[in-house]
């Protein structure tokens, strides 16, 4: 007998899981709070102790899924990197963050970034974090580049070949921007 990947969880851990999963496969407006129940196996009352809402559980899934790497990022380190190593740093966290989506979640990319841009239309608090972040890296970038509006254009191009990547159901070349390939 195979054993379901959310019976190890906490009823708290399946509740998020299975709404990050359905959210993914259908959309927020596309979920109800009884596919969620279903999906974790827990009551209406358990999803409810847990989450007093389903803005809240939303919240709760952006922060797991999403917000939670950015936070982990130590920006501190970051900033004391070499230009070219910033650069290597950010190939190979995105590179490592877009193998994760597949193998771990067991969804495409698609549909991660669909949630990821919808939420930044739904969501001030998820907005203005992830606007945050982008920030502090452009500034850590910009103090070590060599030329104005390098560190830009750097992240222009990283997050374009993860957009065309995605696209093209590839996976990302960042041969032409990593300093390593020098």
């Amino acid at each position: 007998m195979k054993i379901n990947a959310l019976d190890k969880l906490s009823a708290k851990q399946r509740i998020l899981f299975a709404t990050f999963q359905l959210f993914l496969q259908h959309g927020v407006d596309g979920t109800s709070i009884d596919d969620i129940v279903t999906i974790a196996a827990v009551s209406r009352g358990g999803l409810y102790h847990h989450f007093g809402s389903k803005d809240v559980l939303y919240d709760a899934v952006l922060e797991q899924y999403f917000l939670r790497g950015f936070a982990e990022f130590d920006q501190a380190i970051f900033s004391d990197l070499s230009f070219e190593a910033q650069q290597a740093t950010l190939i190979d966290m995105l590179g490592a963050m877009l193998s994760d989506v597949a193998h771990q979640y067991g969804v495409d990319k698609t549909r991660y970034f669909a949630l990821f841009f919808d939420s930044l239309g739904r969501s001030s608090k998820f907005k203005t974090s992830i606007q945050k972040y982008y920030a502090q890296l452009i500034n850590a970038m910009d103090e070590k580049a060599i030329n104005e509006g390098e560190a830009l254009a750097f992240l222009r191009q990283l997050e374009g070949e993860i957009y065309l990547a995605t696209i093209f159901e590839r996976t990302p070349d960042f041969t032409t921007l990593d300093p390593r390939e020098d």
